[in-house]
């Protein structure tokens, strides 16, 4: 007997929508640090990927599109920190000791930009812009809630309830951090 494995993944995606849409921040998922290669220059940095649920995009089968993307976790002159001042629509305000603490953006309400990009014949939606939710006659838009779940996830407070909530792939990149692999190597029950 063959049984074939059933996986969506083979057929084509579908895509999120092009355009401007209500959105809330789902997942702050904390990668370690993890190889990046910029101008030909690999370097070690720690990256924090952000995940948006487009609350009022449906795929075919009614499920909300989601949308994420990777940012170094720096906040000094960063694609991050003019993300974090974009979504909130005020500057970021940091804690006595420098620190911010990412996880007051969860299931924050804002507006996602969706870009299409193609690359080696295959096309992506990519976050292009984020920004706050929009003031009409004094008042902000409403924004649905999130059907998904919230995760904040951090490799120096590790948990593995939400550990175990992150997607599969996204679990591979964490896995190849120094960080998780020193966890594992720890105490720590996995």
């Amino acid at each position: 007997m063959q049984i074939k494995q059933e996986n969506k993944s083979f057929g084509p995606k579908e895509l999120a929508p092009q355009g401007t849409q209500c959105a809330r921040l789902i997942h702050i998922l904390d990668l370690g640090t993890q190889e990046t290669e910029f101008q030909g220059q690999k370097k070690n940095r720690r990256q924090v990927r952000l995940t948006w649920e487009l609350v009022d995009s449906r795929m075919q089968d009614d499920r909300t599109f989601i949308i994420g993307k990777t940012y170094n976790a720096s906040l000094y002159k960063s694609s991050l920190l003019d993300l974090i001042e974009s979504m909130t629509g005020k500057p970021i305000e940091f804690e006595q000791d420098g620190s911010y603490n990412m996880k007051q953006l969860l299931n924050l309400p804002c507006m996602v930009t969706v870009v299409h990009t193609t690359k080696a014949d295959k096309t992506y939606a990519d976050v292009g812009s984020v920004s706050p939710v929009p003031t009409i006659k004094g008042k902000k838009i409403d924004v649905e809630e999130a059907t998904n779940h919230l995760l904040n996830f951090g490799l120096d407070e590790f948990d593995q309830d939400t550990y175990d909530m992150i997607p599969e792939w996204v679990q591979k990149i964490i896995e190849k951090s120094p960080e998780y692999r020193a966890l594992k190597e720890s105490d720590l029950p996995f």
